[in-house]
């Protein structure tokens, strides 16, 4: 599902560096990935969707290689594949919470619309304690709420995969859990690859494999894979 191949990136004026000779994610893994601030999680979900563009090197999702698209192609490509849950959940703020989940929709044409994506977008907010909050404005949500509405955004176009950075960061602890199982739920049921970055050790028995990405240790179910991802160094995240 996901396939990098000698990557290299750089910010400009910087010393950060990432360097990672090979990735390959299967489809329908879930793959968390650890690190201290500064090791290059947050840069790995950027290139894999094609936010930023490596300097060298190739990325593949859904076997198309999406560091050779152009901007254009790459976003339409990103909102019909790939759901993406921000750290700073880039709500649009004249959007009420409804429309701030189907922006998918409003945005990309090519989106498989139906009657039906309005009654599952409000099924999902349902789920994650929302209902009471759908005419509201991010404004007037608490972070917590923010962050679910931006789960629902990610997973309403059933994308083939998800990514997510820290998705449970401004959880308490109850919705922590309900929300992650949810997330793990419509995931295995759509056979949706999912990695996620994250600081909470709590949440790590729930994947398939787990990355220290900072030293790239390897959690003993990932040990047969270990040689599928190479190294990192860094200095931002």
């Amino acid at each position: 599902m996901i396939q990098i191949e000698n990557l290299k990136f750089q910010y400009p004026r910087a010393e950060f560096m990432l360097r990672l000779p090979r990735l390959v994610v299967e489809s329908g893994q879930r793959v968390a990935i650890v690190g201290p601030s500064g090791c290059g999680k947050t840069t790995l979900l950027n290139l894999i969707s094609g936010i930023t563009l490596p300097l060298e090197g190739t990325v593949q999702v859904c076997g198309e290689e999406v560091s050779a698209m152009s901007d254009a192609s790459r976003r339409n490509f990103r909102i019909a594949k790939i759901g993406m849950v921000f750290q700073q959940f880039e709500l649009v703020e004249y959007l009420d919470v409804l429309s701030n989940i189907l922006l998918p929709f409003s945005i990309n044409s090519t989106l498989p619309g139906s009657s039906g994506i309005r009654c599952r977008a409000i099924e999902f907010a349902e789920a994650m304690g929302l209902k009471e909050k759908l005419t509201r404005r991010p404004a007037q949500l608490s972070q917590g709420e923010q962050q679910r509405v931006a789960i629902c955004r990610a997973l309403i176009a059933e994308p083939r995969v998800v990514l997510a950075d820290e998705p449970t960061g401004n959880l308490d602890p109850e919705n922590k859990r309900r929300i992650l199982d949810l997330i793990f739920q419509l995931a295995e049921k759509q056979n949706q690859t999912l990695i996620v970055v994250t600081h909470d050790m709590g949440i790590l028995s729930g994947f398939d494999r787990v990355v220290d990405f900072e030293k790239m240790r390897f959690s003993k179910a990932d040990e047969k894979s270990s040689g599928s991802i190479g190294s990192a160094v860094g200095g931002q995240a």
